[in-house]
């Protein structure tokens, strides 16, 4: 999982309100099971969850004169709502609610006046005997205890789960709706629902500050209603690495929400269930190791920790200033490369994830060892380069956030070990290019820390960086998905297009530009045969820079320049850059690149492949030869990149509803494109999953028993049932087998290695078919996209040898093939 940049927060040492003219500080570390008010309550909840093997969940409650607690935990398979009173120095046994129920109750909230406890609860409606889904409850007190529960109205509660209440002074309700998407995860957001008429007004959505796609759970409102706290995912972590997070609200708008510091939030943990006491002294949460780090472990712990004088005013100006910034739109000298050489760049590659492709040493973490040992299966499949995920030092799991550009991260290995592997690969034919992450660094990095450290640092302009109004600047701008672009740290904003813990550097200064090209050098010095270049289109962005108008152009002008100074080293150094947009987009960028990743390909063949049909605009060959057209204006001597899945998108096999045969197909029609096609590990052995990210990023699964080289990091779950490489080699219609013999037929002809793209037309949107041409060599190669045996009319000339028929039943003749459903037939002379 990705690791929360606790060095960051300490650096900044508060975190941030940016629109409501808040700040928070932080504050004495969080005690485990602290006792609050030198009581024992939360030792007594605690030991009631352990010794009943039982699971707490939500928050605790209080009453206002904090004498009576109120929690839910796990008891028979339901959940139930327990109190605890303090008396004679001492809190009591906890024993269930008075209004309890057979059904399943959690979540208590008491009002800040203490006459209403809120819960949520799946028992019946009145007069009904069936079990409802999670709605909204509310029991009101009396001397003698509780009323009987009643259900909030339909104005609150409707047929999807709403559950998690806080109320403020006001009445006004918050609480969580879950409801699921159409990829089966559930979309939970935060509602807000104003008091009228004994009721409620009907619950309206957050603003977007806080609803942006990702979970947010538990939220917790301050009983006079200016901040909200509330667990979120941590960034790249769509459903799952929950930490908490603070909004204020700012004349009727929520802010961006900012993690509470990390005296609160702790890496590989998950804390939620926010609330803080009746007197406004102490912030009481649940802890527990995350689900990607241990799925199995269950036991939240409670913390607390002391927030007096956690939360002041800060006054700000709100005139628009003007400050005249030296790197704000800098020029520099116009750099082209070489004139492409394309005859050393042709091959198929093979995405490596390196902490899930081969454990080494046994501690359950992929390493480039790994890699090298098992070379000889990356011969075996018949791949010519590999691309490895990003390997520099970096304090998360995916490591597209570096810390030392100049390292190979310690869990992977050394500059020892890789460069063996560069050796090992070269012995073999194998070219070695790496991720080479450039955007944006680390928070963690020293060049971040000592910017942050003072203005006067020298790597301060390393980072771009505005004060609130700066004139040009909007600090609320969002990016394309929408999320904050700028961060706020003291009365400054740095730019961080991806998220606060990946501030992105300032190419407008000279110095990064020095840095980032020998950074470059240096790994091809030491041998690397390319790069690939991730978030391309993103180092001059949107809201970055307020006097760049042509962002595509500034963009090209720098890799162009960097392409430069690389073939300084290599003349023959490959890129490939991630450009993830239109083809008249990503044209221009071939001006800088060998190659762009066709992102058109993946999601045209998968929408072809689930409908059974050529339902593209123009055809999906057609539109093909449309974009090779676009590419050829700019460089006639592109290098297309095809490929079906990705570390960011969804497996294959999933996104074709399990379908193996159909992600055989998919594997036909993209191996026998132009290009260099990109094969993402585990593919080949028909691997599903779907995000959040880890779970598309599983180990490969080497052998039956799932013993090393199969690393253990993260659970194999999705691919559970996968059969392992092992077995699949025994398997000759295995998806490894597939892939391996269209790798090889591929390879052992130039035609469909560096052959052009002829369209044939089949008048059925049924079938796919083109030529690859080259010198006199040319290849027809037929698909059959739909569940019925289709034919195909006249177009293979003198063809008449089948290079490559993917079912038994198709058949060539004098004057027509026949193709089974989805196969593929591929002919030669």
């Amino acid at each position: 999982m990705k690791k929360l940049y606790g060095v960051l927060l300490i650096m900044f040492a508060l975190l941030v309100g940016t629109a409501c003219n808040k700040e928070v500080v932080e504050t004495t570390q969080g005690e485990q099971i602290a006792p609050y008010m030198k009581e024992d309550i939360l030792e007594a909840a605690q030991a009631f969850s352990i010794q009943n093997k039982h699971e707490l969940t939500e928050r605790l409650a209080f009453s206002p004169d904090g004498k009576t607690a109120y929690f839910s935990t796990r008891i028979d398979e339901k959940w139930k709502i327990l109190e605890s009173s303090f008396k004679d120095g001492k809190w009591s046994e906890p024993e269930l609610v008075s209004f309890s129920s057979d059904f399943d109750e959690n979540g208590p909230a008491i009002s800040p006046d203490g006459k209403q406890l809120f819960f949520s609860s799946t028992r019946p409606l009145e007069g009904t005997n069936a079990k409802q889904d999670l709605d909204i409850w509310v029991v009101n007190k009396t001397a003698n205890g509780w009323s009987e529960p009643s259900r909030l109205d339909d104005s609150v509660n409707t047929v999807n789960n709403e559950m998690s209440p806080s109320v403020d002074k006001n009445g006004t309700l918050f609480f969580n709706r879950e409801t699921i998407r159409e990829n089966n995860y559930p979309l939970v957001e935060i509602l807000v629902a104003n008091p009228e008429n004994g009721g409620y007004q009907q619950a309206e959505l957050l603003n977007h500050e806080i609803n942006i796609g990702l979970p947010a759970y538990h939220p917790y409102i301050e009983p006079n209603g200016t901040y909200l706290i509330f667990s979120w995912p941590r960034k790249g972590h769509d459903q799952g690495s929950f930490n908490l997070y603070i909004s204020f609200n700012s004349g009727g708008k929520w802010t961006t929400p900012q993690p509470l510091g990390n005296r609160v939030n702790v890496e590989e943990t998950d804390e939620m269930g926010p609330m803080i006491s009746p007197e406004g002294k102490y912030l009481f949460f649940l802890r527990k190791e995350t689900y990607f780090i241990n799925p199995n472990i269950t036991q939240s712990e409670i913390y607390q920790l002391d927030v007096t004088n956690m939360i002041t005013s800060v006054e700000e100006s709100n005139e628009v200033v003007d400050i005249i910034d030296k790197y704000e739109n800098n020029e520099f000298p116009t750099v082209s490369r070489k004139p492409r050489q394309v005859d050393t760049k042709y091959g198929t590659y093979y995405e490596i994830f390196v902490r899930s492709f081969a454990d080494s040493n046994e501690d359950g973490i992929g390493d480039i060892k790994g890699i090298i040992n098992n070379l000889d299966y990356i011969s075996e499949l018949g791949v010519d380069g590999l691309w490895l995920m990003p390997i520099n030092s970096s304090p998360s799991y995916h490591k597209y956030d570096v810390t030392d550009y100049y390292n190979i991260d310690p869990e992977y290995g050394n500059l020892d070990d890789f460069q063996t592997l560069l050796d090992e690969a070269e012995k073999r034919g194998i070219k070695v290019i790496m991720d080479l992450v450039i955007n944006h660094t680390s928070a963690n990095h020293p060049w971040f820390m000592d910017a942050v450290s003072s203005e006067d640092s020298k790597y301060r302009d390393y980072y771009k960086w505005i004060v609130k109004n700066q004139k040009g600047y909007d600090i609320n701008a969002r990016t394309e998905w929408d999320s904050p672009t700028w961060h706020q740290v003291g009365s400054y904003f740095y730019y961080g297009t991806f998220y606060r813990g990946m501030p992105d550097l300032n190419f407008n200064n000279p110095a990064v530009r020095e840095e980032i090209t020998n950074i470059a050098k240096f790994w091809l010095e030491k041998g690397v045969d390319g790069f690939r270049l991730d978030a391309a289109r993103h180092i001059y962005d949107t809201h970055e820079y307020s006097d760049t108008t042509d962002i595509s152009g500034k963009n090209v002008e720098w890799w162009e320049t960097f392409g430069a100074a690389c073939e300084e080293v290599n003349p023959d150094v490959y890129i490939v850059g991630e450009v993830w947009d239109r083809p008249e987009v990503v044209a221009p960028y071939y001006k800088a690149f060998d190659s762009t990743f066709n992102f058109a390909i993946s999601d045209n063949l998968i929408e072809i492949l689930n409908a059974g049909e050529d339902s593209t605009l123009d055809g999906f060959s057609l539109s093909l030869a449309n974009s090779y057209q676009t590419y050829t204006k700019v460089e006639a001597n592109y290098l297309d990149a095809p490929f079906i899945s990705n570390h960011d998108k969804e497996r294959i096999v999933t996104s074709l509803h399990g379908d193996l045969e159909k992600a055989k197909l998919a594997a036909n029609i993209y191996l026998t494109l132009p290009g260099n096609p990109f094969i993402y590990y585990g593919e080949e052995l028909g691997y599903v999953g779907t995000k959040p990210d880890e779970l598309i990023r599983e180990p490969f699964i080497w052998n039956k028993d799932k013993t090393a080289p199969t690393t253990s990091w993260e659970p194999i779950r999705q691919n559970e049932n996968i059969s392992s490489l092992q077995e699949q080699k025994q398997d000759p219609n295995s998806m490894f087998n597939h892939y391996k013999q269209l790798i090889h037929l591929r390879s052992s002809h130039d035609a469909l290695v560096k052959g052009n793209f002829e369209v044939v037309e089949t008048n059925s949107d049924k079938l796919i078919a083109y030529r690859r041409n080259y010198h006199d060599d040319s290849i027809l190669v037929v698909h059959n996209i739909s569940n019925e045996t289709q034919t195909l009319q006249n177009s293979f000339n003198n063809d008449n040898h089948i290079l490559f028929n993917s079912k038994e039943g198709s058949s060539l003749t004098n004057n027509s093939i026949v193709l089974e459903p989805l196969s593929t037939i591929i002919i030669g002379k």
